[in-house]
């Protein structure tokens, strides 16, 4: 029996079938995108969600892709129709639980459940004896796609998830995943994913999620064709998430103490010290930064969002890059990463407690939980300072 909630549900159709209607309409309207986002009306007990509007119905936007799975099921699972609908449906929505959920029961019902089990916690086992029913190239391609899916919008969770599927496929006969790793998705146009010349060699998988760059000769000319490459790999959807692998002769790492040694971090140090390239190294910036996002290959305090050793060069380089620093303190996930009190105290350091060095003193404290203690000892110094420009420059509250 359906509630007096204004919003529809995909379980619905079960109990009154006329509703399905509005779910094959609203598919339709997904894959022509003429359709838009909205929210559900708020009601008592039932806040607002993110739904489709179809002819005064509001359905949640992650029943419409569960719908959307189930009705192809029963017609005949295909695909490159799921393909198509799962790309329209991103594009409207962007990924997330009303992504991430449907995929994952997905997996369970047709991959995991059927044909693994799990014992006192251990990886999955494959179940003794020949399946059932074997399964078709169509769903190893649609598990394929969900693990990529992960690895491309989400951090390293995303790529564990993806690496425990191609392991089960892998396991189920399928060769799929290996040329996958190897090759990459083919989603993205190989010139964007491979670049060599004279001075540079570039590569990239989306699949693995890892970039290399190696130089032949460390030019001026050389940065700037691997910060191109980086850019518009970027721009073409490359995982938010990456490991990145710099190789050159000579190691140069950013003046910040305790900051993780690792190649991007040497690939900026040397990067910045040319000014022609300072806008390409911002571009970079903005263009890899991303809440919740890591380069993968550091680990707990180690941990960076991409973009931020760009970031860190630029602002100790000049204050002028100060809008970019405070940018990017916005939107760093600071529960997951300390790296950013590093750059600040040697900020600090050079610049000394300027109106600029007191704002991101400000950012830092608004979203980390701990300072490192000798940041704290600024306090009633940064609490002066403040008194001090307010009266003289006429700052407003606001302005620090």
């Amino acid at each position: 029996m359906l509630t007096n909630r204004n919003y529809v549900l995909f379980d619905d159709i079960i109990l009154n079938p006329s509703l399905e209607e509005y779910f094959t309409i609203c598919c339709e309207s997904v894959l022509q995108q003429n359709i838009l986002v909205s929210r559900t009306r708020e009601g008592a007990g039932y806040p607002s969600y993110q739904c489709f509007k179809i002819k005064g119905k509001e359905i949640f936007i992650n029943d419409i892709l569960k719908y959307y799975l189930f009705r192809l099921e029963n017609e005949g699972f295909c695909y490159t129709k799921i393909k198509i609908f799962a790309d329209a449906f991103y594009k409207l929505c962007g990924w997330g639980f009303h992504m991430h959920h449907p995929f994952q029961l997905w997996i369970k019902k047709f991959i995991q459940n059927p044909y693994f089990f799990q014992q006192q916690n251990s990886f999955w086992l494959l179940k003794p004896g020949e399946p059932k029913q074997p399964i078709t190239e169509d769903y190893f391609l649609f598990a394929c796609y969900i693990a990529i899916s992960h690895i491309k919008h989400e951090s390293s969770q995303g790529k564990h998830i993806a690496n425990q599927i191609f392991s089960m496929i892998t396991r189920l006969g399928s060769d799929l995943p290996n040329e996958l790793q190897k090759h990459g998705s083919g989603s993205l146009p190989e010139e964007i994913m491979y670049y060599q010349d004279s001075l540079v060699s570039c590569k990239a998988n989306d699949v693995l999620a890892e970039i290399t760059i190696i130089f032949k000769e460390e030019k001026e000319e050389a940065f700037c064709k691997a910060l191109l490459f980086l850019c518009q790999l970027l721009k073409y959807g490359f995982p938010s998430s990456y490991t990145f692998t710099f190789k050159s002769r000579k190691l140069k790492f950013l003046p910040i103490s305790n900051l993780p040694k690792k190649d991007a971090n040497h690939f900026f140090a040397k990067a910045v010290q040319w000014p022609s390239l300072h806008e390409q190294i911002e571009k970079y910036a903005r263009l890899a930064m991303k809440e919740s996002a890591f380069y993968n290959d550091r680990e707990n305090e180690g941990s960076a969002m991409p973009g931020t050793f760009a970031v860190f060069a630029l602002g100790l380089e000049d204050e002028k890059h100060h809008k970019l620093v405070c940018d990017y303190l916005k939107i760093c996930d600071a529960e997951n990463q300390t790296v950013q009190a590093y750059f600040l105290w040697t900020y600090i350091q050079k610049y000394r407690l300027t109106h600029k060095a007191i704002e991101l003193y400000d950012l830092c404290t608004n979203n980390m939980s701990l300072l490192p203690r000798k940041l704290l000892t600024l306090r009633r110094e940064i609490k002066e300072r403040k008194t001090f420009y307010k009266s003289v420059f006429k700052y407003k509250p606001d302005d620090l």
